[in-house]
């Protein structure tokens, strides 16, 4: 038997404030590790702390979560899942075949509608909920009650909360800033061009499943020379 670790993080951002008034529920962020001590962690979510429209899948440090604010702190609940080695070996594959894969974004559309109609599938698009509910579902032990994509962030708490769980608070102070481009603060003119991207794909992959014709990954990632500086 081995664990895997998920996280349900409180970030702060406005979104987060927006989906607290709208359902009451404080945890919108959810991350898979297979570390007890979270030095590497997984999920779908924003590619730079500057957008809030451009997003997919990222290998995520801490340190990510104050999106660069000083004297903040923040409460994550750590949930520890005990899997076989056949399932662990099954979410590494599940894993890389994501990592490896430049076509998965993040589901946008899904994120907007899931308060409204429950969940919109997407061709290879995930939210970070849907993607942890994918995970689970490579468990034999756990029976999900609606589809991945149209588990709500309290449905998804609801099942992780049968297994040991742990509360912490990190604080921005106890970590370094890394050189990361995630951290770095992106020019405006970049970041309204690429959200506009990111934005038609989303709706194309909800639409019709499948990518848009002639799908650049390209256009959804960040690199030096979009920033405004290299702090």
């Amino acid at each position: 038997m081995k664990n895997i670790y998920i996280v349900m993080m409180v970030l702060p951002t406005f979104i987060n404030e927006v989906v607290y008034c709208i359902t009451g529920f404080e945890y919108t962020h959810f991350s898979l590790s297979f570390d007890k001590n979270l030095k590497k962690l997984y999920s779908f979510q924003i590619k730079n702390k500057s957008t809030t429209l451009v997003g997919g899948f990222m290998e995520e440090e801490e340190v990510f979560y104050f999106h660069g604010k000083k004297n903040i702190k923040l409460k994550q609940v750590v949930y520890e899942i005990p899997v076989t080695d056949e399932e662990y070996s099954k979410i590494v594959d599940f894993l890389n075949m994501i990592k490896n894969d430049n076509e998965y974004i993040f589901n946008y559309v899904s994120a907007w509608l899931m308060f409204l109609f429950g969940g919109v599938k997407s061709y290879k698009a995930f939210h970070c909920a849907e993607f942890i509910c994918e995970v689970l579902n490579l468990i034999d032990e756990i029976k999900l009650p609606k589809k991945a994509y149209k588990m709500h962030p309290k449905d998804l708490y609801k099942i992780l909360n049968n297994y040991k769980s742990e509360i912490k608070e990190i604080d921005s102070n106890n970590y370094e800033m890394v050189d990361n481009i995630f951290l770095k603060n992106i020019k405006l003119s970049v970041a309204i061009k690429k959200s506009m991207y990111s934005i038609r794909e989303s709706i194309c992959r909800a639409l019709f499943q499948r990518t848009s014709k002639n799908y650049n990954y390209t256009k959804m990632n960040f690199y030096e020379d979009d920033c405004y500086s290299k702090k």
